[in-house]
């Protein structure tokens, strides 16, 4: 039997709560030049690459279910699975870039920091339920 560590669950709300602060600061400290201008190490602009930040905490709340999914299962499927995403990884690199040039669009800097504001809220209270029930 595998035992886990305990985590300080408040820890982890204080620093997606930093995060949010974080984000928040960088947006309203951008002007529209520099959201425009290429980053540094990307192909991406700042605001692409802010987008990019912004996309992969959305994408951990479907992963804490897809988490939570596999617990269930035997570790075999969680290795073919693994096989799958190993096998697909040119085709994910060129959406993962063309997913957040698109999305940076949609998600523009005026919109970011309250779709952030609500999946750090989710996440937060995903981490303080998941206490709860212990």
């Amino acid at each position: 039997m595998v035992e886990h560590a305990e985590f300080d669950r408040e820890a982890v709300v204080d620093e997606l709560e930093q995060v949010r602060l974080v984000f928040r600061g960088l947006l309203q400290g951008a002007n529209s030049s520099d959201l425009r201008r290429a980053s540094a190490g990307t192909r991406w602009t700042n605001e692409q690459l802010l987008f990019h930040m912004l996309f992969g905490y959305i994408i951990v709340l479907a992963l804490l279910r897809l988490v939570q999914l596999f617990s269930w299962l035997p570790s075999a499927v969680s290795r073919g699975f693994a096989r799958i995403l190993d096998a697909t990884l040119i085709p994910f690199n060129a959406v993962n870039y063309w997913g957040s040039c698109v999305g940076a669009l949609v998600f523009n800097h005026d919109r970011m920091g309250a779709k952030l504001d609500r999946v750090i809220k989710r996440l937060q209270r995903r981490v303080l339920v998941a206490n709860a029930r212990e």
